[in-house]
């Protein structure tokens, strides 16, 4: 499994080794039509964005078997615009129990 992903991880690695400003942007981003290991920065509004996030190795626990969830990404993505859509997505959040979600990591 991390060879199908270890040209990802060096691209991204090599990315951030490079400096510049495009590392004090927001990472927020969306896939590069032209090169599917690469992201282009993007505004907040753009509904194809997301937030990139590099979860530190270190939070794992080397203890569970690599079935066991010990991360979560929940993403509730829909028009803030558009009253159904936001309602929907309010109550989504509201009935959602991330308390329950926290617990089951790592068990």
């Amino acid at each position: 499994l991390d060879k199908t992903y270890q040209p990802a991880f060096n691209k991204i690695e090599s990315l951030l080794n490079t400096g510049g400003s495009d590392l004090s942007q927001p990472a927020i981003v969306k896939a590069d039509p032209k090169d599917y290991l690469s992201y282009l920065f993007t505004e907040d509004n753009d509904p194809m964005g997301q937030v990139l996030l590099k979860p530190n190795p270190a939070y794992f626990s080397k203890k569970f078997p690599r079935s066991s969830p010990q991360f979560f990404s929940v993403i509730i993505t829909g028009n803030q615009k558009d009253p159904v859509a936001a309602s929907f997505m309010a109550a989504i959040i509201k009935a959602t129990d991330f308390t329950a979600l926290k617990n089951m990591l790592g068990k």
